[in-house]
């Protein structure tokens, strides 16, 4: 859909509007659809700028108008001089609605300024259907409300046909332009638009009353882009004149991407880092890229044939595991797809740094930058002996002995059953890294264990032992891609490449909703000074219940990253998971750095479960506790008096430990929710109660075992879950897809894949305040904040594995 209009057939130059010929209030969209038809801003979700010159000739009226829009909304100025010298202007608003099943509402509003007979406002009306690709159906109102005859009335409808898809469109409109001082007068028209090839249109079009061939007119165009933007110039013409009797000129963008003449020797530059499932959507600024766009754009220049290749920067931000598995996989498939892949390393690059560059045609780090590839380690903290001090008493209930979560409150050292698991983690991990280190550059896994046993490394030795190719400024990055790609090269942002987004093909939508942080009730939370990131029942319920509820969405990915939490909010969000199955559409979870105990319950129901092979997930199993301070009050002198009624009203009580009833109760309680949890896995994984038992007990797996005991179907990352999705919900290849997310309030933000490109549906600003105020960047300890947040909620049992919330490879 070319975004420089040429706005409606010129039947006459017209003070009221811009004057732009061959266009179809059925057809027609981008910034001059104000004028057109305004319900077709709906369908082009793309920035808008054009600048539109009219000018009759032999001294006849002219026009000047420009406009420009983002998403639904439009904004547009106009001037007319008549051929007295007269001039007018109009300022003009317009915006339009997408409806269900592809029909749009649209409106404009026009403050007319300097006419003959005064000032005054007018409003247009239109609406639009584009039920298939290659048909749509439109109408439009003009001048409403205007009572001058300059601007008369008129309605229009029209009919698109789309036969060859973006290579031709033709539209037939009918118009009836209604005058108070004689009878109203009918025209038709027939348009089309046609494009040979990518950045070149050829528009025309035939116009002329109903009542004879005296006043038919006809027009043609041309119209050149180059990276989006371009401009044209056409010509109307009278049957029975004696030639051009106008021309129109224009220069404007055209949809991302647009060009005659593309660049082969491009280079897309990608910094990378901690990128957040869902930024903040801050009032007049862009977003933060996301975690998934991030993995979109990479796979955009993969598929781009004018790309020769991408250069990566990674510092020192820790991910987890599985995401940096993630990453190197687009690094992997880029190179197979036969691009030269750069990757950069500044400041301290840390394991997974290195595990994603390994993957990379070459690897240059920065002069004083110092490779921290030292391999990984686990460290567990006991406070068993501090409450002995202190004269707290932490009584907990599990289910069951791999539960290691209590075991820092209650124990002096690591039981068996925490060291298997922890030591079976490490060497799963462990053994990823050098296996594919070695694999990549092309050395022995011992070479591989030598470099990580005897870091950290300086720049220099770095370059001498082989760990990295060269040893550059950033300024220097140039010079060196222009050597690798053997001459120039031009390097472009990856956040600018072109993200086109059709008007016409409604793309087949796939939610994608995050279970990110700590799960509890409630709405989830950012996370802040005093407190970890949520997942908030409340929220995801919403929004499934959204998902499940709204007929254009055809799957859901549900991109786990929890270390769990309640389980009574947990069962909540598995609840819902069901019932968007019930609505037969496919759930498939996706499973980040940790989906653990609470993180594995809301996954159990999904049809298909996916995750990276260092994915950490499992520990299905329970517990309950609190912390009896007796001991400790006795000791500073603070006396309580309890009064109750009823046998365990003092149950949570922090000054009354639990007696022998009590405890029992609470075995009880948390044997119970166990037995949930493991019928949840039951049913959701086709097993018997005795082979979730078996894989149970709390005990946590990498993604490589949860996938041999059955926990997992497939190993991947989020791009690989979508692909899931779509092949599940029987979405055809040809057809594209919209990934779809929501926004805390369930609002929808949309783009079209290969990038979630996200519309602008700002949140309150308190939480854009809070989201800065992570962990990682104030000194509260990552145990105390997620302990904090656990504070808040009055639930008995835990799903929750805290200890794994803060894995990160470094």
């Amino acid at each position: 859909m070319l975004v420089s209009l040429l706005l409606s057939l010129a039947l006459a130059q017209s003070p009221d509007r811009p004057t732009i010929v061959s266009s179809s209030v059925a057809w027609e969209a981008g910034p001059g659809a104000l004028w057109v038809n305004p319900a077709n801003i709906a369908y082009d979700a793309d920035r808008r700028v054009g600048i539109y010159v009219h000018q009759a000739l032999e001294d006849g009226p002219r026009s000047i108008a420009a406009t420009a829009g983002i998403g639904s909304l439009g904004i547009g100025a106009h001037s007319f001089t008549d051929e007295f010298g007269d001039s007018r202007w109009t300022l003009d608003y317009a915006s339009g609605i997408e409806l269900p099943e592809r029909l749009a509402i649209g409106w404009r509003i026009a403050w007319h300024v300097g006419a003959p007979d005064g000032n005054y406002v007018a409003y247009d009306g239109g609406a639009g259907w584009r039920p298939f690709p290659w048909f749509g159906l439109g109408v439009a109102f003009h001048n409403m409300g205007s009572p001058h005859g300059t601007t008369q009335a008129r309605s229009t409808m029209g009919l698109a046909l789309r036969p060859f898809g973006e290579a031709l469109t033709l539209g037939f409109d009918f118009a009836r332009q209604y005058d108070a001082a004689s009878d109203d007068i009918d025209h038709v028209a027939l348009t089309a638009r046609f494009r040979p090839i990518e950045g070149l249109y050829l528009r025309g079009g035939i116009a002329n009353p109903i009542d004879g061939l005296d006043n038919v007119e006809y027009s043609l165009g041309i119209e050149v882009f180059f990276n989006g933007v371009g401009g044209g110039v056409s010509t109307d013409t009278a049957w029975a004149g004696d030639g051009v009797s106008a021309l129109t000129a224009f220069v404007g963008t055209d949809e991302p991407g647009e060009t005659l003449v593309r660049s082969g020797r491009r280079v897309a530059a990608a910094p990378v880092g901690n990128h957040p499932y869902q930024p903040a959507q801050p009032l007049f600024l862009e977003p933060e890229r996301s975690w998934l766009e991030t993995l979109e754009l990479l796979r955009q220049v993969e598929d781009d044939p004018t790309m020769r290749g991408a250069v990566i920067t990674l510092g020192s931000g820790g991910m987890s595991f599985a995401r940096y598995q993630e990453l190197r996989a687009r690094l992997v498939t880029m190179r197979e797809a036969g691009k030269a892949v750069l990757v950069y390393l500044q400041g301290a690059p840390g394991n997974g740094a290195y595990y994603v560059a390994s993957a990379a045609t070459r690897v240059v780090i920065h002069p004083a930058a110092e490779l921290r590839l030292i391999g990984l380690s686990a460290e567990m903290t006991y406070l068993g002996g501090t409450m002995d001090l202190l004269g707290v008493q932490p009584q907990f209930v599990r289910r069951s002995e791999y539960k290691a979560a209590v075991e820092q409150y209650t124990a002096h050292e690591a039981s068996a059953a925490s060291l298997e698991q922890m030591e079976a983690l490490l060497d799963d991990n462990f053994e990823v890294l050098v296996r594919e280190i070695s694999g990549s550059r092309g050395v022995s896994e011992e070479v591989v264990r030598e470099w990580i046993d005897g870091g950290p490394w300086p720049a220099a030795e770095a370059k001498e032992l082989g760990l990295v190719d060269g040893v550059l400024y950033p300024d220097m990055l140039e010079a060196e891609l222009d050597r690798m790609h053997g001459g120039p090269v031009r390097i472009q942002p990856v956040d600018r490449l072109a993200q086109p987004h059709s008007p016409w093909e409604e793309a087949s939508r796939i939610a994608v909703i995050y279970v990110d942080g700590v799960i509890t009730g409630g709405p989830s939370s950012p996370g802040g000074l005093l407190g970890a990131r949520t997942a908030g029942s409340a929220t995801l319920v919403r929004q499934l219940l959204e998902a499940a509820d709204d007929p254009t969405v055809r799957a859901v990915v549900l991109r786990v990253d929890s270390p769990g939490g309640s389980a009574y909010a947990s069962d909540e969000i598995w609840r819902a998971t069901q019932l968007v199955r019930r609505e037969g559409k496919p759930v498939v979870v996706s499973m980040g750095g940790v989906a653990a105990s609470g993180g594995y319950y809301v996954s159990a129901g999904a049809d298909l479960i996916l995750a990276e092979p260092t994915t950490i997930t499992g520990s299905i199993g329970v517990y309950s506790g609190k912390f009896a301070v007796e001991g400790l009050a006795d000791k500073l002198g603070v006396q309580t008096t309890s009064i109750r009624r009823g046998r365990n009203a003092n149950l949570e009580s922090m000054f009354t430990p639990w007696d022998g009833v009590q405890a029992a109760r609470m075995e009880a309680l948390v044997e119970s929710t166990y037995d949930q949890f493991k019928s949840r896995v039951e049913e959701g994984r086709r097993m018997t109660p005795e082979q979730v038992e078996a894989v149970a007990k709390g005990r946590v797996w990498s993604g490589t075992r949860a996938a041999e005991v059955g926990l997992v179907d497939e190993l991947g990352g989020l791009q690989d879950a979508v692909l899931a999705a779509r092949r599940l919900a029987g979405i055809p290849e040809r057809r594209k897809i919209a990934l779809i997310s929501y926004s805390p309030s369930a609002a929808p933000l949309e783009g079209l894949a290969p990038s979630l490109v996200q519309a602008f549906v700002p949140l309150p600003l308190l939480q854009s305040w809070e989201r800065s105020l992570t962990p990682a960047e104030v000194a509260l300890p990552p145990e105390l904040g997620t302990a904090l947040t656990l504070s808040s909620q009055s639930d008995l049992v835990w799903a929750l594995d805290p200890a794994l919330l803060h894995v990160e490879v470094r």
